[in-house]
């Protein structure tokens, strides 16, 4: 899903990717809507802030926040030949300890 958006499309949700901006389809597929901050970019950073904004979103809200966050990992590698940057640089921006 976070592959595809990035990878695939370029697509950059916008610092808001929150589990608030993910529905379920009837098929059971997750879907992001709310795309009104979003923008096209093929940098690492904002690739990496949308990853550890919704890293953000499970830790606070859910007590599977860790093998929630393997599953969407394993998604991502797969769909994103990108992913290894990415996922280095989501370390990287925690660090940081921006966007807290």
């Amino acid at each position: 899903m976070g592959g595809r958006l990035h990878g695939g499309a370029g697509i950059i949700h916008g610092g808001d990717l929150t589990t608030s901006n993910i529905i379920i389809s009837d098929g059971g597929v997750p879907v992001f809507i709310d795309f009104g901050l979003s923008f096209r970019s093929d940098e690492t950073e904002p690739q990496g802030v949308d990853i550890h904004v919704l890293f953000q979103t499970l830790e606070s809200t859910s007590c599977n926040a860790e093998r929630l966050k393997e599953e969407f990992l394993r998604g991502y590698r797969m769909t994103f030949s990108g992913a290894a940057d990415v996922i280095k640089r989501v370390d990287e921006i925690r660090q940081r300890g921006r966007y807290l």
